[in-house]
């Protein structure tokens, strides 16, 4: 067993979704603090994001656009060499996550 005091070793990927937000953006920024990469979900193209990031703590930053989380092969993609999740988004919209009829 090991003696750190966190669950992933520094280094390891983790997924933060919704990493333009607010508070996700916070979270992002202290998981590079402390040596993690990091793969943001974003809805739409954010350069500005990426580029803080780059220059703040150089290549260890992956934004990756998600523009709906029912569909799998994006899932899949996404989790891909993922240590680690984050969840962050919620529904705050009818039907942005989930079809209204489905709801």
């Amino acid at each position: 067993m090991s003696n750190s005091k966190h669950a992933l070793p520094k280094g390891s990927r983790v997924l933060v979704t919704g990493a333009n937000g607010y508070i996700a953006s916070h979270v992002v920024d202290q998981l590079l603090s402390h040596g993690y990469l990091v793969r943001g979900t974003i809805r739409a193209p954010k350069p500005w994001l990426s580029e803080y990031f780059a220059q703040k703590y150089g290549d260890v930053f992956e934004a990756v656009i998600v523009t709906c989380f029912e569909n799998r092969d994006d899932i899949n993609r996404v989790l891909d060499g993922v240590d680690g999740i984050i969840h962050l988004i919620s529904a705050a919209l009818p039907g942005w996550i989930h079809h209204e009829s489905q709801v």
